[in-house]
């Protein structure tokens, strides 16, 4: 009787392996209800909003920090990175100790407001030419940006002042021409 117990088992022994070898997915906790929002079908999509949605009540106000610089403001920024960052001045960029020169600092229409440093870099570490990266969500039509300094391609780049530390940086010298480690 035995064997016929233990044969009895061995497919309900093989039947809970095969349940517990399928992923977890197949056994939901919560309504599928709750997976019909979706961060890519609203771009304004946040855990916050949708919190806050679901327990009726208003959604709080940005911490100060995360608001835009009024004209003003802005205008008091670029101000002080201008004193801060002199135009021909050695500079080390962090992360990454990148060196450089300061060629540029102000504005820059197609990024976010405040006062970014535009930097040309000893080595080809940079992202552009000077130029400034075409605003997101631009259609490419019309003119590109004007070129804010000039730089050989790929050895400028535009930071926020906080980046760029000014001092007595020398250049960065590179010797391509050991052959004593090949």
């Amino acid at each position: 009787m035995e064997k016929t117990e233990g044969r009895a088992r061995r497919p309900l022994a093989r039947a809970r392996a095969r349940a517990c070898a399928q992923p977890s997915f197949h056994r939901l906790s919560f309504p599928l209800s709750l997976l019909s929002f979706s961060p890519k079908v609203d771009p304004a999509w946040t855990a916050a909003r949708e919190l806050a949605a679901r327990r009726g009540v208003p959604l709080p106000p940005p911490p100060a920090s995360a608001t835009a610089l009024t004209p003003e403001e802005a205008a008091a920024a670029v101000a002080a990175a201008v004193a801060l960052h002199p135009l021909g001045s050695r500079c080390e960029v962090s992360p990454g100790g990148k060196r450089g020169a300061v060629r540029f600092v102000g504005a820059v229409p197609s990024l976010p407001a405040g006062p970014w440093v535009g930097v040309e870099y000893d080595e080809p570490v940079g992202k552009n030419d000077g130029t400034p990266p075409v605003a997101k969500g631009a259609s490419g039509v019309g003119k590109p940006p004007a070129r804010l300094f000039e730089c050989a391609p790929g050895f400028g780049g535009f930071v926020r002042p906080a980046s760029v530390a000014v001092g007595d940086f020398p250049p960065v010298e590179v010797d391509f021409g050991s052959e004593d480690e090949i």
